[in-house]
């Protein structure tokens, strides 16, 4: 079989998901994690990444930049 089994479970929550972006745009994909686990509904950071993607939305994550403002941070993709 192989490829990705879950993006359909995912998809039946999409609305919940989105619904928290839209409430909370600097939302974190942990903190939507944590809010569909207190509804009962299991998922990952990855599946919730993946679903935001599939509806156009792409999550930065925040690296530290070292200057002072905003709390050090600033909005980037991580290099690894």
């Amino acid at each position: 079989m192989g490829g990705d089994q879950r993006s359909h479970a995912m998809e039946a929550h999409a609305s919940i998901v989105l619904g928290l972006v839209e409430e909370t745009p600097d939302i974190f994909l942990h903190e939507i994690v944590a809010k569909l686990a207190s509804q009962g509904i299991s998922a990952s950071t990855d599946m919730v990444r993946s679903l935001l993607a599939r509806h156009g939305i792409t999550r930065k994550k925040r690296v530290h930049d070292g200057k002072s403002g905003r709390g050090g941070q600033r909005d980037g993709l991580t290099h690894w």
